[in-house]
């Protein structure tokens, strides 16, 4: 086993694993997470994950079942920061593990700062540009990505964005899940298929023949896309643009892993909102009118926005809300 790094820019997991599965790693967890080999000391990767070297390792165990999957077999340690898998597990669902909660253990972190979670997907132009797709099933998000990247525009996230403010605005950042796209929405967006398929980013990216995935953009407009007959592009005040954000915020951040919340402290549910409202006032909120069996008018009219050739009335500045 060696250790390699998985790093974010501002947090790391530590995973000692075998070259192959490092390998695995590096190509679903990138550009997102870097894997190299390192140290990864205390200071450096909070948390470390492993396979059990021994029969009970120390710690509590867990046993994770799920009607889709082999159940998931491991042994947590809050105090030494640890996640050990049971290597009796299947192979690729043991890497499948490693992956998982690499990832998982990182959002977690993320979590802890001032960053918040929305039900969002994320396309930007090659300047890193970028409009924050929101809006529940059935919305148009997943349909209006999918168009995105069919006209040029590179995929940054969907359905796993998390969204920061920074010294120069606001950045959104993608994470390494895979991508449930229906059957009618390939077919929508001039894609071959026609039954849904769960799509790794590099997968999508490779099946839309675009350029390269973003592990970040900037938000510049929040495009919350609805189906309707008459299409077109309506701005939205900033009260309006903030109860959609906050209708669209995931509830939690990872999912079958409550047992490792007590060993994290993410912001309290009152900063997350402040936040939030931060974004309502400070970023022009739209809603993206189109046609399901046009997309391609949706998709030019996004296009226009980040261009600016659409113009935005800019939300008014709310007192207390300045970054």
């Amino acid at each position: 086993m060696t250790r390699y790094v998985c790093r974010t820019p501002q947090h790391a997991v530590a995973l000692d694993v075998g070259r192959d599965t490092a390998a695995y790693a590096r190509e679903l967890l990138g550009p997102y997470v870097r894997v190299a080999p390192g140290p990864g000391g205390p200071d450096d990767a909070r948390w470390r994950i492993g396979t059990a070297d021994r029969t009970r390792p120390a710690g509590e165990e867990v046993v994770i079942t799920s009607a889709t999957e082999p159940p998931t077999r491991l042994w947590y340690d809050g105090t030494a920061r640890e996640v050990l898998f049971d290597p009796a597990m299947p192979r690729h669902f043991l890497r499948h593990n490693l992956v998982r909660f690499t990832r998982i253990l990182l959002r977690l972190m993320h979590a802890e700062e001032p960053e918040v979670f929305p039900h969002a997907g994320l396309v930007a132009r090659d300047d890193g540009h970028g409009a924050l797709v929101l809006g529940a099933k059935r919305a148009g998000k997943t349909s209006t990505v999918l168009s995105a990247l069919r006209h040029g525009l590179r995929f940054v996230g969907n359905d796993d964005v998390s969204v920061r403010a920074d010294a120069g605005g606001w950045t959104g950042r993608g994470w390494p899940r895979r991508v449930s796209v229906r059957g009618d929405t390939f077919a929508a967006a001039g894609l071959p298929g026609d039954t849904g398929r769960l799509l790794h980013p590099a997968e999508l990216r490779d099946l839309v023949g675009g350029p390269p995935l973003l592990a970040e953009a900037r938000v510049g407009v929040l495009v919350f896309p609805r189906f309707h007959p008459e299409p077109g592009v309506v701005p939205l005040g900033p009260e309006e643009t903030l109860a959609r954000l906050t209708a669209n915020e995931l509830p939690t951040v990872v999912k079958h892993a409550d047992f490792l919340l007590p060993f994290f402290a993410p912001v309290a549910p009152a900063v997350r909102q402040d936040l939030l409202a931060r974004l309502a006032a400070q970023v022009p909120g739209v809603e993206l009118r189109q046609d399901f069996s046009a997309l391609h008018d949706g998709t030019a009219a996004l296009t226009r926005l980040l261009d600016g050739d659409i113009p935005v009335p800019p939300p008014a500045r709310e007192e207390g809300h300045r970054t």
